[in-house]
């Protein structure tokens, strides 16, 4: 079972926006973006993992108000789906133990490697583009 099972709430985040510009995010969807992505706190951003032997499935939510449920996807298989701005995207997730899981992405223009891993108490989430644009972003269990 993995430690990363469970709800995440966003405590801080690092070049976040460079990072969603880098990987193509349109200019208006990244201003959405930036003002839900970015809450912390009462009623801020929220992400639930549910991972098991074969699959994972992530929720997002804002409080306790669900934003977006991803269907479980395989792990160590390639899958087709959408992104969080509804691109189409390729993406592969795979685990290295109970503490971390590893999410690369394809995109129209681009490749992205997201880094979970708990580090403590906290959840630190590594995201970098091929370009080498990255941002940090911390979490506390909830």
């Amino acid at each position: 079972m993995s430690n990363l099972n469970g709800s995440w709430a966003l405590t801080s985040s690092e070049n976040f926006e460079a990072y969603i510009e880098a990987i193509g995010v349109s200019g208006e969807n990244r201003e959405k973006a930036l003002k839900l992505l970015l809450s912390t706190g009462d009623g801020g951003l929220v992400e639930k993992f549910e991972i098991d032997d074969s699959s994972v499935k992530r929720s997002i939510y804002f409080g306790d108000k669900l934003f977006k449920e991803s269907p479980k996807v395989p792990l160590n298989e390639e899958f087709e789906g959408p992104a969080l701005d509804e691109r189409i995207v390729k993406a592969t997730v795979t685990t290295d133990g109970p503490n971390r899981l590893t999410r690369v992405e394809k995109g129209p223009d681009y490749q992205s490697t997201v880094v979970a891993e708990i580090h403590g108490s906290q959840l630190v989430v590594t995201l970098t583009t091929d370009g080498g644009v990255q941002s940090i972003r911390k979490y506390k269990k909830v």
